[in-house]
């Protein structure tokens, strides 16, 4: 008896050697979960999550050293994110939301951003402050990221969403919405560092100002929609900083006005043509996006109808922003592909990539999935109200209010009308070929879809 228990003493002890952590635990990637442990390190996989609250408490007690990659399981969380004089052995901090807790596939590309919303609330200070992390390092900062992550307040504060002081940051694929402050959204002052705005969306926020420009900034295809804003929408900092904006909506706020500075803007639909706007071409101004107000996205853009469609310059995300991550920048604000066209030249106008995306590189070639606005959608020959009598002819019953949209194998729309009661014929003037067909409700549901062969 006694051998099997000095055996089994010394099993346990060498599975422990092997599997103790050597602290600091340098680059780590750390999981974390609404209703994560409250004691451990958050490493491996999300069965072995800890809560946020650990996890700040970790970084302040030197148990992570380099860039901390964080990975957020879908929820609420609670927690003041101040990375304020962190340990000197930390680099950088890159923050991912939008995470299925169950899954073990963590690529950026699969998380589910409506089925695990990551939602930051506001607490007693700035949700997300990042403070200089990484200036006290002897190797110096790398660039901090925040991703795929909701911030919103329950009720009025007296401080800002987000704050963001020295260094290289990307704000990626994240809202801001239904905030309330007395104080402004976002104060930004890295200096001579940059900060880029990517696939992000401000909407219906009640601040005094949306952002406070103390850096060079990059507002890369960010939609800014319904909010109300006390002063100025963004307030500059005359230190010689370049302020770009492109492929971005402002439209539907209450003051978008800016003193004592310009920013160059590009390919870009602005409800007004304001003092600050350097026009450096193809943008837009008293122009309507035309947003579909409703479902999941409710400021994605009609795909039939808004300007938005196919008028931004993709070299804007792949080529001239200052830092280039193409597994989150290549994704809109829903986590969709960006691109219209194979080249990747060509994405939507806003936060939104309106179109739809079949899943290869041709993004946006066929019809719109309307951004699962819980649409009814059947892809069979038949449906309650439509019935095809042939590749040419659809039989509409019962009153039935909707459109039908036909499309080539390059997404060209080549047909459309409202179908009316009875037999409706698509013209004979098409060439032969396969096309996709839609029949789209006066709501915006998707009714019926399919593909056929016309000869």
């Amino acid at each position: 008896m006694k051998k099997i228990f000095t055996l089994l003493l010394l099993t346990a002890t060498i599975y422990t050697i092997s599997n103790a952590q050597t602290l600091p635990i340098n680059n780590p990637t750390v999981f974390v979960k609404e209703d994560g442990a409250s004691t451990g390190y958050g490493l491996i996989s999300f069965t072995n999550a800890i809560s946020s609250d650990q996890f700040m408490s970790n970084v302040y007690s030197n148990v992570y050293s380099g860039d901390i990659t964080v990975y957020f399981a879908g929820g609420d969380y609670y927690t003041d994110f101040k990375f304020w004089d962190t340990p000197s052995i930390i680099q950088s901090v890159r923050m991912y939301g939008g995470f299925n807790p169950r899954t073990r596939n963590y690529s950026l590309d699969r998380r589910d951003f409506e089925s695990y919303e990551t939602v930051f609330h506001a607490v007693s200070e700035h949700m997300v402050w990042f403070e200089g992390i990484g200036y006290n390092n002897p190797n110096g900062w790398n660039t901090c990221i925040v991703d795929g992550i909701t911030l919103t307040s329950d009720g009025t504060v007296s401080f800002a969403a987000m704050a963001l002081v020295g260094g290289d940051h990307i704000v990626s694929q994240c809202k801001f919405e239904n905030f309330q402050s007395t104080d402004l959204l976002i104060w930004l002052e890295t200096g001579g560092n940059t900060v880029t705005f990517t696939n992000c969306l401000f909407d219906n926020n009640d601040v005094r100002n949306l952002m406070a420009l103390c850096t060079n900034i990059n507002l890369i295809n960010i939609t800014v929609a319904d909010n109300i804003l006390v002063g100025d929408m963004f307030l500059p900092y005359n230190h010689g900083y370049s302020y770009l904006m492109q492929n971005t909506i402002i439209y539907g706020n209450s003051n978008m006005t800016m003193s004592s500075t310009f920013f160059d803007v590009y390919n870009s639909i602005l409800e007004n043509y304001e003092s600050w706007v350097n026009d450096m071409g193809s943008n837009q101004y008293s122009t309507d996006p035309i947003f579909i107000y409703t479902g999941f996205a409710p400021y994605s853009c009609d795909y039939y109808s808004s300007p938005a469609i196919s008028a931004g310059d993709g070299s804007f995300i792949t080529t001239l922003a200052t830092y280039y991550s193409s597994d989150i920048m290549d994704y809109d604000v829903a986590n969709l592909e960006r691109y219209w066209d194979i080249p990747r030249t060509t994405v939507d106008i806003g936060a939104y990539q309106s179109g739809y995306d079949d899943g290869s590189t041709n993004y946006d070639a066929f019809v719109p999935v309307l951004y699962k606005s819980k649409a009814k959608k059947d892809s069979d020959n038949t449906s309650n109200h439509i019935v095809w009598s042939n590749n040419k002819t659809i039989y509409v019953e019962d009153n039935t209010d909707a459109d039908i949209y036909v499309y080539n194998t390059m997404g060209q729309l080549v047909y459309n009308a409202h179908l009316h009661n009875g037999y409706n014929s698509i013209p004979t003037t098409l060439t032969n070929g396969i096309y996709v067909v839609s029949c789209i409700s006066s709501d915006g549901s998707i009714i019926q879809k399919k593909s056929i062969f016309i000869k």
